[in-house]
């Protein structure tokens, strides 16, 4: 297994318990800020950089051409993905309210919806990782 691939498994097994914790949390705390709290458990995904580090002289990684050709479908795929998404959201209270509506949004759904971009950009890099790996 490469190294990439074991750094995409890891963060998307970091990405599925997050979720998992925050669903768990909302449905204890009945959705109030405090119950987003566990979205720290996402700065675990950092600890992926050190998968495949066993001397700390190495400074760079050895990545042929595969790798590269990989690690790029998968960033377009995960802003691809995001870039939909995003667009969707903004454009859906145009199309459903209508031109002249006026849409009240308070300050927390902004960082939520930060968070929640950052989760769907690490799921589908990391799916997109795994899945072109094993395709082989």
């Amino acid at each position: 297994m490469n190294v990439h691939e074991k750094r995409a498994w890891f963060i998307l097994a970091v990405s599925v318990v997050t979720i998992f914790s925050c669903l768990v949390s909302i449905h204890i705390l009945g959705g109030n800020e405090t119950s987003f709290s566990v979205l720290g458990l996402l700065g675990l995904a950092v600890l992926a950089a050190l998968i495949g580090r066993r001397d700390r002289k190495q400074e760079k990684e050895v990545l042929d051409e595969r790798d590269n050709v990989i690690l790029q479908k998968a960033r377009r795929a995960g802003l691809a993905v995001f870039w939909f998404l995003f667009v969707a959201g903004m454009m859906s209270p145009y199309f459903v309210l209508g031109r002249e509506a006026t849409v009240t949004v308070p300050t927390t759904t902004y960082v939520l919806l930060l968070i929640t971009a950052t989760v769907i950009v690490a799921l589908v890099q990391t799916i997109t990782t795994i899945v072109l790996y094993r395709r082989g």
